[in-house]
């Protein structure tokens, strides 16, 4: 979609982790303009499985380590 390197090579570049990726989906523009939680209104859809994998991925690294 755009040009240029890929938000992992930034992410890498910049010693950050890669959180993951989105698919392109108009619907979530849609859903974001409106003010509605898109990963409720419209879970089967891929970009909001994306946004759900990465919100996971997040908490996983915030939790706190058992010892």
């Amino acid at each position: 979609l755009f040009p240029g390197p890929d938000a992992s090579r930034l992410a890498a570049d910049a010693g950050m982790p890669f959180l993951g990726s989105v698919p392109f989906d108009p619907a979530l523009s849609v859903a974001a303009d409106k003010g509605e939680a898109f990963v409720a209104t419209a879970p089967w859809r891929d970009s909001a499985r994306a946004l759900k994998r990465i919100a996971a991925g997040i908490r996983t690294a915030l939790a706190p380590r058992r010892a």
